[in-house]
């Protein structure tokens, strides 16, 4: 009994580190670049196109196309690095926790969460090659 008790602890932990969120609902294994929906392909492809002797493209977290998402990182105060992010809606309080590591931008859409699983998309020449993992909102 006790040993069963500390596993489900442990697994319980291991999966809320992993992805802490209220519930979300992954979609699909992985989208590829052209099966976005069409204005959050223009959109990586316009700022993919923008200078980055203008602005770091590391200081893009969000593209939010709700209005109702902030990004917020979590910084470690004494020394300073980051140990997590979030996106909370600021209209309902809904929030979701990302490990520090996790690729970026995140994308919302309507209910869905879009999140590249390479890193420096933008460097990329060609965008087509992105893949990303699809969330539900509940």
């Amino acid at each position: 009994m006790v040993r069963n008790c500390t596993l489900f602890l442990f697994f319980s932990v291991v999966m809320g580190a992993i992805f802490s969120c209220s519930p979300i609902q992954k979609q699909s294994e992985y989208l590829n670049f052209e099966e976005l929906d069409i204005s959050i392909q223009d959109t990586l492809r316009s700022i993919q196109s923008l200078s980055n002797k203008d602005f770091s493209f590391d200081d893009i977290n969000l593209i939010d196309f709700t209005g109702d998402f902030v990004f917020i990182s979590k910084q470690d105060k004494l020394r300073g690095w980051v140990y997590h992010s979030e996106i909370v809606n600021i209209k309902t309080g809904w929030n979701c926790e990302f490990k520090a590591n996790k690729p970026r931008p995140i994308i919302i859409k309507d209910n869905y969460i879009y999140l590249p699983i390479d890193y420096n998309i933008f460097l990329n020449s060609n965008l087509t090659n992105t893949k990303f993992e699809v969330y539900l909102i509940k």
